[in-house]
């Protein structure tokens, strides 16, 4: 019979559509109590444990305001704000705790499952977590991003000729620019995975332009990363923006989506991930599972070793191979 009644449950990091759905699979669990803490790990040692009924996560399934609000947290990088955390929710009475959130957030609850059992559910829109092939988020923000370029194409028909550029979320993983550019059909995709040859790129977007339609070129936050641009207070797409402006004598509308990405009601899928990934939580808990990270893989949710996360992410094989087919990805050429 298992010891665990008092779950513990916090999100740590950036926030993420679709969350409320696994807090309400786990509250729902027969014989288990489900607390909060708010603002992370942070919350654990800086409050009181809150109750979190059936009834009320339920309601919130398809709610984009998370039940748990979420926090970055200093705590876990030292050994002594671990032992503080540990001691917090030793004296609150915790059984095990859930950490929803991205690699940083794992890595923390990681150091933790020597001592409590912990289960990570992956939560961020950029879909980056080793080990699975989906993060809670990821298909609300895809859809956010792709409505954003459908609107631009339809004001692109309007005044043709134009160049359109979108920067989008993403951190060091393209999954998130590549959906949604894939989805909406844009014109060309930068991603951090691949080495950008300005150049070449500028070359293009000229041939593009000249042949009388607009260009929509989405642009991954992350691009920066391949050395030959900085990121710049305002965004990485500014310096590509100006290199084009230069180069073509075209002004290059700019939208930089920002937090927009992470906001609204969750999908439909998002709500059914969620609910599947809260649920295989709670029963890894149940069974005894030290620690655990709830995966997608092959389609299916699973229980899986947290050191999973050590895994680098990777594009999804079938999305990149749409791209190089519609010309989306020309990163590579030259």
């Amino acid at each position: 019979m298992s010891t665990v009644r008092n779950i513990a449950l916090i999100t740590s990091g950036g926030d993420a559509p679709g969350l409320n759905g696994a807090i309400a699979a786990i509250a729902q669990t027969p014989d288990v109590n489900l607390y909060f803490y708010h603002g992370g790990f942070d919350g654990i040692i800086e409050q009181d444990p809150i109750a979190i009924s059936p009834t009320t996560a339920r309601e919130a399934v398809q709610q984009g305001e998370l039940l748990c609000f979420s926090g970055r947290s200093t705590s876990m990088l030292h050994e002594a704000g671990q032992k503080r955390v540990l001691e917090k929710l030793k004296q609150d009475c915790i059984d095990a705790l859930v950490v929803c959130g991205g690699n940083g957030s794992a890595q923390g609850a990681r150091s933790l499952s020597a001592s409590l059992p912990v289960a990570v559910v992956p939560m961020t829109i950029d879909n980056d977590i080793g080990g699975s092939e989906y993060t809670i988020g990821h298909d609300t923000a895809v859809n956010a991003i792709a409505e954003s370029l459908h609107r631009l194409r339809q004001t692109a028909a309007n005044l043709p000729g134009r160049i359109f550029m979108v920067e989008t979320f993403g951190g060091r993983c393209g999954q998130l620019p590549l959906a949604a550019a894939v989805a909406a059909s844009a014109d060309i995709v930068l991603l951090p995975e691949y080495e950008l040859n300005i150049d070449k790129f500028i070359t293009e977007v000229k041939a593009r332009s000249a042949r009388g339609k607009s260009v929509i070129i989405v642009v991954s936050e992350g691009i920066y990363l391949n050395k030959r641009f900085s990121a710049g207070d305002q965004g990485v797409s500014f310096a590509l923006a100006r290199a084009l402006e230069e180069s073509t004598g075209k002004r290059v509308r700019l939208s930089i989506l920002g937090y927009t990405q992470r906001a609204g009601d969750p999908t439909s899928y998002d709500c059914l991930m969620a609910k599947q990934m809260g649920q295989c939580a709670v029963d890894a808990l149940l069974n005894g599972e030290k620690a655990t990270l709830v995966a997608l893989k092959e389609g299916r949710v699973k229980a899986i070793p947290l050191t999973a996360i050590e895994q680098a992410p990777t594009l999804a094989k079938e999305l990149l191979q749409l791209a190089f087919k519609e010309n989306q990805l020309i990163q590579l050429e030259g």
